[in-house]
Parts: structure tokens; sequence; C-alpha cells
């Protein structure tokens, strides 16, 4: 008699793992959800893989260690030792630039000169823009092997995924670093009117952010918008100033038009998902309890916090409700996070999102941890994303303009409503482009997230610096 009710129980918590095995295949064999396997990227030859310039290798032992490793790696606070000759420098130039940038002005040289002064770095009897290619020079040979190793096609770290390796954290500073030093000695060659120079430099940014964003990671793809971002203020800062040679705009333009980050971003959000899903599947069957990440949700300690619950109603429940959310929350999501005909399409990321809210508000919050997944931090990363997206589409345009300027001495009066290079990729229809009086002067907007028609107040001129949805120049008064 105890055999049956036994029996029954079993199959009642049985059922669940069995319904969503059963949702799961239907979703991978309809090609819904990508299976584990497929995600996992091919091997790069090394002659082609970036990861493996000899900079990186400090990064590659780290990457090949066990989880625990990182995790106490992450835990002392200690960064990894890359890119070493040149951490003081761009440590400096991190501090100066970016409050430049986040003020909206061009790089103050004077103020960056005088910080490298007071270190030791530059001489200080120097012109500064002189002064900081003479402090980079000494670096000659290690920047030119990285730029080099940027040729290179594609980047794969040794990850081991097999065992469910989740590298969170890749010492982002030391790559902040490498970035400003590039963006900085380019600002300087164009001041030092050595223009070809300086384009290599800011093609070298745009390489390294197209290597870092293949990689399926989280930091890959953070990092890879950081190097769009410099180089892009590069072009910008170049543009408003003439520097720039028609051979350098081609070069530019034939760059950027490789980049890519919508797609990026959507890999990252589905490896992440499935790093989830995989992990709570192990620790159910009690197959591996260590494998993959819990920082988000840690069922020991759900177990002591709800009592009612406890492991044996815990688990059917997280095979019933919280599986099948995820699974479904990615399929929705992959398909709304794409760029379709030049535009991402908004309403239907909007529509997705409010779905899925509908669905996790019917789930208790412990059981649904995945806190990458939740749509609050989803927005943040796809925003940024889709204003690298945009500022990448503005600096090919603005290439192609500033051609124009340099064979007529002015700027097109208006843009074509066909032209491909000019549709806004958050509303699909043309840019807002308007030019001064004079034709010398002109500004490119974008509808922004908010699809407004700006997202900055009109009644003020936004930053001459880069923008995140609009590029002005400094001397644009009026529209004709």
């Amino acid at each position: 008699m105890v055999i049956i009710p036994a029996l029954g129980v079993f199959a009642w918590f049985r059922y669940d793992a069995w319904a969503w095995e059963r949702r799961l295949h239907e979703l991978q064999v309809s090609g819904q959800l990508p299976t584990w396997g497929s995600m996992i990227p091919a091997a790069v030859p090394d002659a082609d893989n970036f990861a493996m310039i000899p900079q990186l290798a400090p990064l590659r032992a780290f990457v090949s260690l066990p989880r625990r490793e990182h995790e106490k790696q992450e835990k002392s606070g200690e960064e990894l030792p890359l890119f070493t000759p040149i951490t003081k420098f761009g440590q400096i130039a991190a501090a100066n630039f970016q409050a430049n940038y986040a003020k909206g002005t061009p790089l103050d040289f004077a103020s960056l000169h005088s910080a490298l002064a007071i270190a030791g770095l530059v001489k200080p009897n120097l012109e500064p823009s002189a002064a900081i290619l003479d402090a980079v020079e000494p670096h000659r040979s290690f920047l030119g092997e990285i730029a080099q190793g940027a040729r290179r096609s594609s980047s794969r770290l040794p990850i081991n995924y097999d065992n469910g390796s989740e590298i969170g954290v890749i010492s982002y500073s030391a790559f902040r670093n490498l970035a400003l030093t590039f963006a900085v000695r380019a600002a300087a060659l164009r001041r030092a009117g050595r223009p070809d120079e300086a384009a290599a430099d800011v093609v070298t940014l745009l390489r390294i952010g197209r290597a870092l964003k293949v990689e399926v990671i989280p930091d890959g793809v953070m990092l890879g918008m950081t190097f769009d971002d410099w180089a892009i203020n590069s072009i910008w800062d170049g543009l408003v100033q003439h520097h720039w040679t028609a051979p350098n705009l081609d070069e530019f333009r034939t760059v950027i038009g490789e980049a890519e980050t919508v797609s990026s971003l959507r890999r990252m959000f589905t490896m992440d998902a499935l790093v989830h899903i995989r992990t709570t599947e192990s620790y159910l069957r009690r197959e591996n309890p260590t494998w993959g990440a819990w920082e988000d949700m840690d069922l020991a300690a759900l177990e002591k916090r709800e009592p009612f619950w406890g492991p044996r109603f815990a688990y059917p429940y997280l095979w019933r409700q919280s599986l099948p959310l995820l699974a479904d929350g990615i399929v929705g999501l992959r398909d709304c996070l794409r760029i379709k005909n030049g535009m991402f399409d908004v309403k239907a990321y909007a529509r997705w999102r409010t779905k899925f809210e509908q669905r996790r508000g019917k789930v208790p919050h412990s059981f649904v941890g995945y806190s990458f997944f939740d749509p609050e931090i989803i927005r943040s990363p796809l925003v940024r994303s889709l204003s690298v997206t945009t500022a990448l589409r503005f600096a090919r345009l603005a290439c192609r303009l500033e051609k124009e300027y340099l064979l007529m001495g002015r700027y097109p009066q208006k843009l074509s409503d066909q032209d491909p290079e000019a549709i806004d990729v958050m509303s699909g229809d043309s840019l807002w482009y308007t030019v001064a009086k004079d034709g010398q002067a002109y500004r490119l907007a974008s509808v922004g997230w908010d699809e407004l028609e700006s997202s900055w107040d009109k009644n003020k001129n936004p930053p001459a610096w880069i923008h995140q949805w609009s590029w002005t120049f400094p001397n644009f008064q009026g529209v004709e």
C-alpha cells in the first residue's frame, strides 16, 4: 500500500520535469531557442584570433582557470596585469579625457599635459601635443604589435564552455587605458599635422571593438562598445576641425561598415539565459550543483527563507514556472533584438517587455532570480548598444558629408529621403539633418530611445562633442 502513494508522489514531482523537457525540446526543434552546443563558438586559428596576441597572455591564462578562481580574483579586487607598459599613461588620460567626454567638450590637451608633467611622463617645456607624442613614443613597438593583432578577423578566448565556465570580469580599466592611449595619440597626431597616422590609430580602435564584440561573454560586448565610443569621438573631433583627408574618410567608412553591435548583444543575452537554464537543470537533477553561477538564485538560502515551500515543493515549481518563463522570455527577446530594414523595432521590444513582466509578476520573486535577464537590467545595455549603433551610423554618414565638403567647400543642403545611410535605426525614417545658413556646419540627430524628435532641449545647443543621439558642429548657429 505504501508503494502506490510513493509512486504517485514521484510521478507528481517528475511530471513537471517531463513537461519542461518536452517544452524545451519543442522550442529547440522549431529553432526558436538554440541549443547550448550551437551557441559555443567555433574554434578560430591562432593566426586569425585577436585573443592570441602576446599582450593578452594573462587574460588567456585567467579564463582557463576554474570559476572558483575567477570568483577569488573578483573578490580580491585585483586586476589582471594587462597592457602594463601604458597603465600609468592610460590612467591619467582617463581622468582627463573622460571628464571632457562627460562635459561634451574636446580633449583639453593643456590639462592633460599638466597632469602628465606632474607624473613625470612628459617634458613640461614641450608644446602639449608634442609632449604627449614624446611620452607615448617609448611604447610605439608595444602599440604597433597590438595594432597589427587587431587586423585579425575574430577573437576567441579559451573558455571551457563544457563545464559551464562563465566569465564576468575582464579587467575593464586595463582595456579602457589601452583605448584611451590610442585615442589620445590619435588626437595628438592630428594636431601635429599627421592625419594618416592618426587615422591608423582610429582604425585600430574600431578593429579591436569589432574583435571583442564577437566574444560570447558580457564583458566582451561591453568592452567592444567602449572601443567604438573612443573611435567615434576621435572621428568626430577630426571632422569638426577638418583634419581628415579623403583616403582617411574612405577607410573609416569601410571599417565602420563592418561594425556590429545589436546582434552581439542578442548573442550575449541568449548565452546568459542558456547558462541559467543549464545551471537550474543541473541543480534540480543534483548532477553538479556547482555548475555555473548562483549569485542571483541560491536555492539553499531560498529553502531556509521560505520553509513553506521547502526543497520538495520548490523544485517542482522551478520546473513548472521559472524555467518555462526564462525559455519563453529569451525566445521573445531574440525575436525583437534585431535590426530589420535598417531599424530597431522599439514597439516590438516594448510588447515583449510588457508580456514578459506580466508573466514574471505571477511567479514568486524568489523563483525568478535571474537578475541579468530582468527587463530593467536588459534595458541599460540595449540602450547603450543602440546609441553606439546610431553613433556609428552618424560617423559613416558624416565621413561621406565631409568628402562632399572637401570637394564643394560646403555641406549639402539636404539628404535624400531614400538614402540608406541616413536611416535612423530608432525609427526607420531619415535622420534629422539641418545645415547652417552658410553651409559650414550641420546637425545630425536621431529620435533617440524615447522616439522623440531629439533627446536634448531644443532651446540649448547640444555639446559639440559626440552626444548620445545627436551630433552638432560647434559653430552651428542657424538653419537654412
